[in-house]
């Protein structure tokens, strides 16, 4: 579902959400920009009624607005 989704542009509304994916890794930095967590993005594009349409997940350098909008 990922890959075909990925080739959809994301249209009308979308909605977004940062999210950490984190490993059983023990040891080092908790929390935000922990060396042991991923950084990405889900969005989802919702229709008029508020059923999703597509979505889109990709990981990413950090949440700053430069890389979200990338």
């Amino acid at each position: 579902m990922k890959e075909r989704d990925d080739s959809k542009r994301l249209s009308s509304i979308a909605q977004l959400d940062d999210v950490y994916r984190s490993g059983e890794l023990r040891g080092g930095k908790r929390g935000r920009g922990s060396e042991n967590k991923i950084p990405f993005v889900a969005a989802v594009s919702i229709e008029a009624q508020g059923h999703p349409v597509a979505m889109n997940m990709n990981v990413v350098e950090g949440f700053k607005s430069k890389e979200i909008a990338r």
